[in-house]
């Protein structure tokens, strides 16, 4: 529609050039090819009234036509954006390139010095932020029962049959962890009495 102050968008300019019309600065809208002495110039009002008489169907294509030209302006603007910040980037050396892992298949990841140590530090993220997760108290099974951490191993233990004790996760490292106990040495010093005095005092707990 033409504006408050006589303005028209780009599909109604479309329009009346299509009808063979064409704009005179400052007047209005005359015919094509006729001369600008004594013809008749369309005014601000007259376009109104002649927009207005335009078919609902000439309205929407008028409308598709004005967001086709919206959609190509926008189009125009973003690749000009992008070309500026292209030229931009190569004039500043900077590249954006895609970070490569040196170690895709972590071949490096697992040539550690001791594995158990370095198991223990992402267990104790674990068991730091996922306390009730039974696979947590797995990992501190195993890992403390390759260690020879017997007393960790048990602490384990505890935590699973708390969290589940019907699992088989859990019966099976209860009858590992006693298979594993009956197999210790004699006790011969303190710290052996002293792990021995704990699983003996531990066991009815665990067994009943």
């Amino acid at each position: 529609m033409v504006g408050v102050d006589g303005s028209m968008d780009e599909s109604e300019r479309e329009w009346l050039a299509g009808c063979g019309m064409m704009r005179i600065e400052n007047c209005g809208w005359r015919r094509e090819g006729e001369d600008g002495g004594s013809d008749r110039v369309w005014s601000a009002n007259e376009e109104d009234e002649e927009m207005a008489k335009l078919l609902p169907s000439q309205k929407k294509r008028m409308r598709q036509k004005q967001r086709k030209a919206d959609a190509r302006a926008k189009k125009e603007a973003e690749s000009k954006i992008e070309e500026t910040n292209a030229s931009n980037s190569s004039k500043s050396g900077k590249r954006h390139v895609k970070a490569v892992d040196p170690d895709p298949h972590g071949e490096k990841l697992v040539q550690v010095e001791d594995p158990l140590m370095e198991a223990t530090k992402y267990l104790k993220l674990l068991q730091k932020n996922s306390l009730d997760c039974l696979g947590t108290h797995l990992l501190s099974f195993e890992v403390n029962m390759r260690r020879q951490k017997i007393l960790l191993a048990l602490q384990a233990l505890k935590h699973l049959l708390r969290l589940d004790m019907e699992s088989p996760d859990s019966h099976h490292c209860l009858v590992k962890f006693f298979n594993k106990v009956s197999s210790m040495p004699s006790r011969v010093t303190d710290a052996e009495r002293l792990v021995w005095s704990v699983l003996e005092a531990e066991r009815p707990s665990i067994l009943y």
